[in-house]
């Protein structure tokens, strides 16, 4: 499968892009609604439901975040994670999970992801954080 994600390797658009373009990967529909309906006006939200998905929205576009869920139906977040990491760096990672993750600390480290949020999450505290760490 052609892994390549839109400018790999590059930055940020120019300046003057007002919103953040946020990729939400989660296999639950309540899920990603609930997300959106609390991140939507502080963030252009583009939804994808598997990381083969996921994978063709970043082919698309560049995101400035990505939030994903663990468990996903075809492959889990960390391995999405990582292909970002590598072709997208100055994405922001984020993963996410009711379950717990083995070594979340090790993949901090690593440099696959920035944070990891338990669910369910509060769009806000999403938010104050992105706002604070961008």
């Amino acid at each position: 499968m052609g892994d390549e994600l839109a400018a790999p390797g590059s930055g940020p658009p120019a300046s003057g892009v007002s919103r953040i373009r946020l990729l939400l990967v989660d296999g639950d529909e309540e899920t990603r609604s609930s997300l959106r309906c609390g991140l939507q006006a502080r963030f252009d939200i583009v939804e994808a439901s598997t990381a083969k998905e996921a994978l063709a929205r970043l082919r698309e576009r560049w995101f400035r975040v990505i939030l994903t869920d663990y468990r996903l139906a075809d492959r889990d977040g960390v391995w999405l994670l990582k292909r970002v990491a590598t072709r997208s760096p100055y994405t922001w990672r984020v993963l996410m999970s009711t379950w717990s993750v083995p070594r979340v600390r090790g993949l901090r480290d690593a440099g696959v992801l920035q944070l990891f949020m338990a669910k369910p999450i509060q769009p806000e505290h999403f938010s104050v954080y992105f706002a604070s760490s961008a």
